[in-house]
């Protein structure tokens, strides 16, 4: 995903530095090339964290088949 990243980010300088104007270039790269970078980066690293929490073990099939009168204190 990084190279993907910097490759983006590369033309996105590129497309910037052809703008006609300084402004339209500083605004295209931001809205363009860091904005987006940004949110996917957000995106996979909020995956990312989510899958690596620990999660509670589930209740086992044994307590749920057996009746409640019959399990164990």
């Amino acid at each position: 995903m990084h190279i993907i990243c910097i490759g983006w980010l590369f033309v996105i300088l590129m497309m910037s530095l052809t703008a006609s104007s300084l402004a339209g270039g500083v605004l295209g790269f931001i809205f363009f090339g860091l904005a987006p970078v940004f949110l996917l980066g957000c995106l996979f690293a909020l995956g990312r964290r989510s899958r690596q929490l620990p999660h509670p073990a589930p209740e086992s099939a044994e307590n749920e088949a057996t009746p409640p009168d019959q399990r164990a204190p």
